[in-house]
């Protein structure tokens, strides 16, 4: 062996993959080669597929498909991947093994069995996003069925973890967003999901709103 190729790594780095097969130089090039090192590399998380086969006479090919990373949770020191069809992948995270620096990271407050949903986490992803243009996000509680999260700006947005049209929901919270900012110190929380209507709730009294 005298050269290891792999193609299709986009998030596992092309280094930490060759070190982990634990192969050197005097490796044989055999059958048995390409079964030691397919098992090795379907033992990692972040591979869905994969292929070997050697190239006479010195070359080891591989080619994978990785599993592609969605988000970031991240909560209470630790970091849990998820795939973008909502699956966990790992909480195994290394940044001499993995490119994740572009990936997207929210930061919990807390988790819940919830996590194990994929719905779920696709929900948390999609209003992120949708909030987190309108107005930073700090970081998101998880309670009950409800999403609350929490802006920068002081201000709580409730939303339903499933059965709410963010889209609908979060475009009626812009249209009254810009008179809401000079109130945001009155503010205790933003109720979304309402069929027809956003709930205010003051620090004081609640009101209805945005119908």
């Amino acid at each position: 062996l005298r050269y290891v190729y792999i193609k299709g790594n986009e998030i596992l780095k092309s280094s930490y993959l060759v070190n982990n097969l634990h192969i050197g130089n005097n490796t044989k090039l055999d059958n048995q080669l390409k079964v030691d090192v397919y098992n090795k590399l379907m033992k990692d998380p972040f591979i869905a597929k994969s292929s070997v086969a050697i190239i006479k006479p010195d070359t080891l090919y591989i080619d994978i498909k990785e599993k592609v990373p969605l988000c970031v949770l991240d909560f209470n020191n630790k970091q849990f991947v998820f795939s973008s069809s909502g699956q966990y992948i790992t909480d195994r995270i290394d940044s001499q093994k993995l490119n994740i620096d572009k990936i997207l990271h929210i930061k919990m407050a807390n988790l819940t069995p919830q996590i194990n949903n994929k719905n779920v986490i696709l929900a948390l992803v999609d209003l992120y996003k949708k909030l987190d243009k309108l107005e930073k996000i700090s970081y998101i509680r998880m309670e009950d069925n409800r999403f609350e999260v929490f802006l920068e700006n002081g201000i709580m947005v409730k939303a339903n973890v499933l059965n709410c049209d963010y889209n609908k929901s979060i475009g009626r919270l812009e249209t009254i967003w810009p008179k809401l900012l000079p109130d945001i110190e009155k503010i205790e929380s933003v109720s979304i999901c309402y069929p027809d209507r956003i709930i205010i709730k003051w620090k004081t009294k609640e009101i209805n709103s945005g119908r």
